[in-house]
């Protein structure tokens, strides 16, 4: 009896711990595709706004990026930034071929093909300040600032 008894506990215990690591790998299954879904959500709607709204999208990838890495998502992260950081200047009626920030970090200035050199306030109102500098008869090829 005690022998039967024994090998019931022992079959028991067995069959307990076979069901308790089914649970917790099933359990692992499912946050795996629970992460699955999420990361593709994710990355869809930073695909989805990308044209339309580019902060977003970078800011949706970055989160997609603290749950994993993939080749695409370097791409897109690396396509927003660019999309995101660069910002136009109005004002240059060609191409703004140049631009240096003060050592302050407070003002730019940009030349431009146009034969114009133009000074931009960075830490404010982002516009221009004062009238533009006019070279006749060259672009502006380099500028920078003196120490």
């Amino acid at each position: 009896l005690r022998r039967g008894l024994s090998a019931v506990l022992a079959l028991l215990v067995l069959v307990a711990s076979g069901t308790a690591v089914v649970a917790l790998r099933a359990r692992a299954t499912a946050q795996a595709e629970r992460d699955d879904a999420v990361f593709g959500r994710i990355t869809a709607e930073a695909d989805r706004v990308r044209g339309t709204n580019a902060a977003l999208s970078a800011r949706l990838d970055v989160a997609a990026l603290g749950m994993r890495t993939t080749p695409e998502l370097r791409t897109a992260l690396t396509t927003d930034a660019g999309r995101v950081l660069s910002t136009r200047l109005p004002g240059h009626d060609d191409i703004g071929s140049a631009v240096a920030f003060a050592p302050d970090g407070r003002t730019l200035v940009s030349g431009g093909h146009d034969g114009t050199v133009r000074l931009w306030d960075t830490a404010g109102s982002g516009g221009q300040l004062g009238e533009p500098l006019r070279i006749t008869g060259a672009p502006v090829g380099a500028v920078a600032y003196a120490p």
